[in-house]
């Protein structure tokens, strides 16, 4: 049997492309190169016998870099001073909540939940998954 208890971390690095023609919230199209990106998920999980688990799981995301909007004059002034502002403003969000993990021969289960919070320039929400895997 597993030890009773379990702990994983995967951590991801992005590295983004430009996005040509990108929408922006204020109704017009621009060239953009998206900021950089850093995020983990991670959980840890006790075993309450040899196929069942419960535990914790979550993520954490920062954006590292600023964004870079290609502004050029033929946007309203008004428009450039807000892409402007808006080159400076990291997101970042984190998540935490309880997951229930089983196997059964070449079946797993997994369902688990995470709430959102300490979000900045990204949507709060709240997230759940549920996820059967069947090994050949």
């Amino acid at each position: 049997m597993p030890g009773p208890f379990e702990f994983s971390v995967k951590m991801m690095y992005d590295f983004n492309t430009t996005q040509d023609d990108c929408p922006t919230p204020y109704g017009f199209n621009v060239d953009r190169d998206p900021g950089d990106e850093f995020h983990c998920d991670f959980s840890a999980s006790f075993g309450l016998s040899k196929s069942l688990r419960i535990g914790l799981s979550g993520y954490f995301y920062q954006q590292v870099t600023d964004d870079d909007y290609d502004i050029d004059k033929t946007l309203p002034p008004p428009v450039q001073a807000l892409l402007k502002e808006d080159e400076g403003n990291h997101s970042s969000v984190c998540s935490l909540g309880p997951g229930i993990w089983y196997n059964y021969k070449n079946l797993f289960f997994s369902l688990r939940s995470q709430f959102e919070f300490e979000a900045k320039n990204k949507t709060e929400g709240v997230n759940v998954w549920g996820k059967i895997t069947y090994a050949f």
